[in-house]
């Protein structure tokens, strides 16, 4: 969180929290995912647009979005599946 705010007062347009879910791309190693409950934590302690990275998939991507997250990023949800178009566009039909 404190990263987060430091950006913020440095002028930051929005912030990346990660990793919100078990990331695909990468293996987690020491750090622990933040699940909705940190995402909704970040948007009560910043004036600033938060977006969740780690773990995307379409189902996930709605539920942070339910949950008032800005929106996604996505590396490997989309690129390690066969047809990555068709992923995106399931991510984008997610996320509305």
């Amino acid at each position: 969180m404190e990263e987060c705010q430091d950006a913020q007062r440095c002028g930051a347009a929005f912030v990346l929290l990660s990793p919100v879910f078990p990331p695909s791309s990468k293996p987690l190693d020491r750090r622990q995912t933040l699940g909705i409950s940190g995402l909704v934590a970040a948007q009560d302690a910043l004036e600033i647009p938060v977006l969740g990275l780690g773990g995307i998939t379409p189902e996930r991507a709605s539920r942070i979005r339910a949950a008032g997250g800005f929106g996604v990023a996505v590396l490997g949800g989309v690129w390690a599946e066969p047809a990555p178009k068709v992923r995106l566009l399931d991510l984008l039909k997610a996320t509305g």
